[in-house]
């Protein structure tokens, strides 16, 4: 019995001090969470960095946003009426195509074929210039510019061969 007393004394003992330990890791835990919030408020209210400049750095950046926007809304617009253009200068092709007879006809219709593939292509490519992220948005409207002026040489050159 004895035994048993000493045992469960001193059980207790060990549970008490387990719990204290516990305790006092607990507060060490929630000492060091409150340093931790401490030192990122500090990192926040960097000398020289107001809450001021935060709202400004927000503005200029949302002014950036606005700005990118009516660039590629700019661009849209002006690529689509080029792309219209060109439609419109090759359904008069295709309608010429039709209108000729043998060897011409041929020649045009496999000129407006030829045309017809590269402008499907320049299409695609500016369907994807939707998913484009800001970053790469630049590189790949040039691109698309630069594949929009080829198409609409080769077009000319088509529409004055077969005129």
């Amino acid at each position: 019995m004895k035994t048993t007393l000493g045992l469960l004394v001193w059980a207790a003992a060990l549970a008490l001090a387990g719990c204290s330990n516990s305790a006092d890791r607990d507060h060490r835990d929630a000492n060091d969470a409150e340093k931790k919030q401490d030192s990122d408020r500090r990192a926040k209210d960097q000398p020289g960095k107001s809450r001021t400049s935060d709202t400004e750095d927000s503005a200029q950046t949302e002014r950036d946003r606005v700005e990118f926007e009516k660039k590629k809304e700019a661009f849209r617009k002006e690529l689509a009426d080029r792309l219209a253009e060109m439609d419109r200068k090759a359904a008069e092709l295709k309608a010429r195509a039709d209108k000729a007879t043998g060897d011409a006809r041929k020649k045009m219709l496999e000129e407006y074929d030829r045309l017809k593939a590269n402008q499907d292509e320049l299409a695609r490519r500016t369907a994807a210039l939707e998913k484009t992220g800001r970053a790469a948005w630049d590189e790949t409207a040039k691109g698309i510019d630069q594949a929009a002026r080829d198409l609409k040489a080769a077009l000319d050159k088509a529409w004055e061969k077969f005129k």
